[in-house]
């Protein structure tokens, strides 16, 4: 009987040894001082406060949108068709609607984007599409910041067109453009942004 009770005494002492072990690794030593786990909220569409002013993010449903600029399209349109009568210039601000219950939206630009196409008679023209586009772009980086809808860079998307099928279109990201190396002109610089498959 003796022999009994010492054992169940022996693996009691066990068990709760191996249980205070265990509590001592799982357990910061002390927990007041222990830092937090981080919180990891989720992405939000937030919107710059200039434009968001009467929005509030709970109360909005939000869907990427488009939005006409009509003034800086004036100012740009006029420059563009002074370079190249056959070109023309499209301005949009890239962004999010926010949606409310009530049926009304407030438009929130990200970036403003810039589409210039230019019908041409050769679609191998590169030093041609290259100076065409070393001219644009001083334009369109040098466009009043007033004008400019949101926080991002945008790019400017060119089109060389020969018809409705034959055609040659890439992207200019402003952020890329104005941080190029050296100034690039000609066939280098129309190479340098096109990426043909």
């Amino acid at each position: 009987m003796n022999k009994t009770r010492n054992w169940l005494m022996v693996l009691t002492a066990l068990g709760a040894a191996g249980y205070f072990a265990a509590q001592t690794v799982a357990t910061p030593v002390d927990e007041q001082t222990a830092s937090p786990a981080p919180v990891i909220e989720p992405a939000t569409q937030s919107a710059p406060p200039t434009e968001s002013a009467s929005t509030s993010p709970g109360s909005c449903g939000y869907t990427w949108a488009r939005q006409g600029v009509p003034e800086l399209f004036a100012l740009l349109d006029e420059q563009i068709r002074a370079l190249n009568e056959r070109a023309s210039v499209r301005v949009e601000a890239f962004g999010e609607d926010c949606n409310r219950a009530d049926g009304s939206r407030t438009f929130i630009a990200k970036e403003t984007d810039f589409y210039i196409r230019l019908n041409v008679d050769d679609l191998g023209a590169e030093e041609y599409f290259g100076n065409f586009m070393a001219q644009v772009m001083p334009i369109i980086s040098g466009a009043p910041s007033e004008l400019i809808r949101g926080p991002q860079k945008g790019f400017v998307e060119f089109w060389f067109e020969q018809d409705e099928t034959a055609h040659i279109v890439f992207r200019v990201p402003l952020q890329e453009y104005q941080y190029l190396p050296e100034p690039l002109n000609g066939a280098d610089l129309f190479r340098h942004f096109n990426h043909p498959p």
